[in-house]
């Protein structure tokens, strides 16, 4: 054999090994990337089988639930030291692990077990959480908190016998508040001399300790009333309160700050600028209510002052209602306008006179109920009350002479509540309405025609009037007759520029102004806020002068609140006694 055919047979040979190796190689790697697929298939199902078997981490979930059950519970007015939340204790089944929660609640006695299981049930259900009602044991009520099917949550609430202790003190946010709202003030430029303060006014009822404080602020014409309420609705987000704007008259604007439902800041703006007008501002605004006429087109259909659904109680002091005339609709006395709703709650900006209660001497108060005149249950309730109260009855009403009859049978003091004209233009004019420009003789006719309207009249307070009582000349007009006929005049002070008081002073008429308006806001809670402010101001100054209305709320809190009188060592008079 040549060496070439040699040569070739060798290259044959090892290119034939290398074929052969080429191909184990292939194999091995397809077997070694199938052990791999395989091993990743089999890790795979491990894994699933891993996650599927691992239980579900609820504890986040389960905590937030326990904080919204705690937040609810302190708006169901559960104070800080009445409530008590446990440590966490882990739990688990099969599925899932969690966090169980156990508070403790002591339930002062003004609060009901059922009452807020009902209303924590609502609350609760948006996150979509059941409460479970366990037998109750002595005086303990238990309640399971369910999401889905876990149990995440025991409340136990402890009857209590202890109501200050379980009050929820706000008065530092109430002071927070005030102290921000007057900085907020100084930074829109209104300086110090051009803000009145007052308060802070410790109030406190069966829930809550807080302060009142007022202001009534001239905001300046650079302002812009947008960026003003803007700033106001920060700082309620701020304390999380509920903020109101309202436009009362044409350039002032009411301001409320309010937490829990209770008033914590007030102010009245005087804005310089002009005032809101296009339809983007004006939803930042609620209208004044204006009284609605005699016309039934005024009013809507169905209204009859009466509450919906009411009828005329029995007794010893029913109003014949087949004495309204036919013709005419009667509103409900919430829809008569208060000036008092648009001035400064307790002195309208005028410094009270300095009186000191003398010691040893009980302190003495007289309520007078404005607007007397129309329909409803509300009036029943009102001749049922003490007769120490003093009713001023409107002229050119339906029922004012019927009142007016049975009320002094029953031993009240009758007064005229005069219609004057008003500065809040929007307001309706009120029937029998004396104003400046008329001429003296028009002035007398309307007076001496509405004295004729009330019987066992002994004296005279204005119906708004903020325009009126205003000018002296009217008022000298109006108090000669006043004189004439031996009456006394008591000056509402609807307004911080009154001339009334001072006129029938020279006058030698007997007289006396307001102190306090009870019902300027319509809210039960407030109006018993204004009935203790009374008392405290009777205590400090010998005698002070409230003014209410016929209104049902006000009605309501003067029957639950007048015994308390006699308990404070108060005594209720009527307000001719107070005259001067």
């Amino acid at each position: 054999m040549s060496n070439e055919e040699q040569t070739g047979s060798t290259d044959s040979h090892i290119q034939g090994i290398g074929r052969v190796i080429q191909m184990k190689t292939w194999l091995y790697l397809i077997a070694g990337f199938s052990s791999l697929t395989l091993i990743a298939v089999i890790m795979g199902l491990l894994l699933v089988q891993f996650y599927q078997n691992r239980p579900v981490n609820l504890t986040k979930v389960t905590g937030y639930l326990a904080d919204a059950v705690e937040k609810n519970l302190h708006e169901l007015y559960i104070a800080e030291n009445s409530l008590e939340r446990s440590v966490p204790e882990r739990r688990q089944d099969g599925i899932h692990y969690w966090y169980f929660y156990r508070f403790d609640v002591a339930l002062p006695p003004q609060l009901s077990a059922e009452g807020m299981e009902k209303l924590l049930r609502r609350e609760m259900a948006e996150f979509d959480v059941d409460i479970i009602p366990l037998p109750v044991s002595g005086s303990e009520t238990r309640w399971r908190l369910v999401f889905g099917e876990l149990e995440f949550a025991e409340i136990v609430l402890e009857s209590s016998t202890d109501i200050v202790s379980y009050r929820q003190d706000l008065r530092q946010t109430s002071q927070s508040i005030a102290d921000e709202f007057r900085a907020m003030l100084l930074r829109h430029g209104i300086s110090t001399d051009k803000i009145q303060q007052i308060g802070p006014l410790e109030q406190e009822d069966e829930l809550f300790q807080w302060y009142v404080t007022n202001f009534e602020a001239l905001l300046p014409a650079d302002n812009s009333l947008d960026t003003f309420w803007e700033d106001a609705d920060n700082l309620a987000d701020r304390f999380n309160v509920h903020a109101l704007l309202e436009e009362t008259a044409s350039g002032i604007f009411l301001m409320r700050f309010s937490l829990s439902d209770r008033i914590q800041v007030e102010a009245v703006m005087h804005y310089m600028g002009d005032v809101l007008n296009d339809e983007e501002d004006a939803d930042l605004i609620t209208e004044p209510e204006v009284l609605p006429y005699e016309e039934a087109g005024d009013l809507p259909a169905g209204t009859d002052g009466g509450e919906e659904g009411e009828e005329e109680g029995t007794g010893g002091a029913d109003i014949d209602s087949t004495e309204q005339p036919e013709s005419v609709i009667l509103p409900s006395p919430e829809q008569l306008p208060l000036e008092s709703e648009y001035i400064d709650l307790h002195e309208n900006g005028v410094a009270p006179a300095v009186k000191v209660a003398t010691p040893g001497e009980k302190p003495r108060v007289a309520i007078i109920l404005d607007d007397g005149g129309y329909g409803g249950a509300h009036n029943e309730k009102i001749l049922n009350l003490s007769n120490k109260l003093t009713l001023a009855i409107l002229p050119n009403t339906p029922l004012g002479e019927s009142i007016a009859n049975q009320g002094a049978a029953l031993g009240f003091e009758i007064m005229l509540h005069m219609p004057m004209q008003n500065n809040n233009e929007g307001n309706h004019v009120f029937p029998g309405q004396i104003e400046v420009d008329m001429e003296a003789d028009k002035i007398r006719e309307l007076t001496l025609d509405a004295l004729s309207q009330i019987p066992h009249v002994v004296g005279v307070n204005n119906h708004t009037g903020s325009m009126y009582t205003s000018d002296p000349d009217a008022m000298e007009t109006f108090l000669e007759i006043i004189k004439e006929k031996g009456l006394y005049f008591l000056d509402s002070r609807t307004t911080a520029s009154s001339r009334a008081y001072e006129i029938a002073r020279s006058k030698q008429i007997p007289t006396a102004s307001r102190d306090i308006f009870l019902d300027h806001n319509n809210d039960p809670e407030q109006i018993r806020v204004q009935f203790i402010a009374m008392i405290e101001l009777a205590k400090s100054r010998g005698s002070a002068i409230a003014i209410g209305h016929f209104r049902p709320h006000t009605v309501d809190v003067l029957e639950a609140m007048l015994p308390i009188l006699d308990e404070e060592e108060i005594e209720l008079i009527h307000v001719s006694e107070l005259m001067h």
